[in-house]
């Protein structure tokens, strides 16, 4: 634009002293407008290039410095799928974890220390066990550990006596599933990311699934029910809406293993006691692991541990705990005391 004001005040003054035509200075002036197009996109071009360039170092630094190398990362365990550890809600598997530790390894944010230290567990099958504690924990590196998301740095995990050396990722992710607490949703219709990777012909309904996740309470609001579209990452549903809609997929599946990481946290206490009701009273032969910030959420399970600092420092039952006077049984009296303070 600049560059136009010049050509029309150098070449006014031209055709006025007559050095030059109007009709050359006609011409001129759109041999600048032509060319502020090609400007704009070299411009353009050069801004992506600098993005581009930001996103290889980045790709780059995973490949080198990640947990894994991506050669080895994207190499699965091809171990022999074990025909006694096929997928069978009717026979619950069990899980061992002994002096388990896990490290995140990040190049730009350098070596944290250990995750998860000296994590032991046992896990009987179809039993429920809560993992509570400060956030920065551990809980969420715990359960995706365990759920086969990281291989762990070290220690040892058993799926019904067998090492995990022994069984194969696809079959050890197989009887697992797992519910974050921002579980991605695709701009798509409801039903569509419900049964996003199970397929179209599963064990259970989608109305099933819905009921059980009590997704189905708000279907009223939807004026295609299950075949209305969702936004990107589902922005016109609530935060408890987007819960439930991934609960209902993680549901949908016929894993022994049911992990929960506070996929309840955006649901008020009503919904909430409904689907921790129908999880104890629909899934008995199922192993349910539970993340929560909610102590009302885990009261009920048949194990708790209390993580801090990558370790587990307390364990037992609700009852166990709340008599052991430690940090569980601070905690839970905060929030009782909270919750009191919010009916009054």
């Amino acid at each position: 634009a600049i560059g136009l004001v010049l050509v029309v005040w150098q070449g006014s003054k031209m055709v006025i002293a007559d050095e030059i035509t109007l009709g050359t200075l006609s011409a001129a002036i759109l041999y600048i407008l032509r060319l502020q197009f090609p400007l704009v996109g070299l411009g353009w071009v050069a801004s992506m290039i600098q993005r581009a360039n930001v996103s290889i170092d980045r790709l780059f630094a995973l490949k080198n410095s990640f947990i894994l190398p991506f050669d080895e990362a994207l190499r699965l365990n091809q171990g022999e799928e074990d025909s006694d550890l096929r997928i069978n809600i009717f026979e619950p598997a069990k899980l061992s974890v002994k002096n388990l530790a896990f490290i995140y390894s990040a190049p730009s944010k350098g070596d944290k220390g250990f995750a998860l230290q000296d994590i032991s567990l046992e896990i009987p099958a179809g039993t429920s066990l809560g993992i509570v504690g400060p956030t920065g924990a551990g809980k969420t590196s715990l359960m995706q550990v365990l759920c086969g998301v990281y291989p762990p740095e070290s220690g040892e995990l058993f799926l019904n006596g067998k090492s995990r050396e022994e069984i194969s990722d696809r079959n050890w992710i197989r009887h697992f599933t797992y519910a974050p607490q921002d579980g991605f949703l695709f701009s798509t219709s409801i039903r569509e990311n419900i049964l996003m990777g199970q397929g179209r012909r599963g064990s259970h309904s989608i109305e099933e699934a819905a009921g059980w996740s009590a997704l189905s309470r708000d279907l009223g609001q939807f004026p295609q029910g299950y075949d209305s579209m969702l936004g990107e990452k589902g922005i016109n549903l609530s935060g408890g809406q987007r819960q439930r809609v991934g609960l209902a997929r993680a549901l949908m599946s016929d894993a022994p293993f049911i992990a929960l990481d506070d996929t309840l946290s955006a649901l008020d206490t009503e919904t909430e006691t409904v689907v921790l009701e129908q999880l104890r009273t629909r899934f008995k032969e199922r192993t349910l692991m539970i993340i929560s910030h909610r102590y009302s959420a885990i009261m009920h399970c048949d194990q708790i541990v209390f993580l801090q600092d990558g370790k587990i420092i307390e364990r037992g039952s609700h009852a166990e705990l709340l008599q052991l006077g430690g940090a569980y049984a601070s905690v839970w009296e905060k929030q009782r005391l909270s919750s009191a303070l919010e009916k009054d």
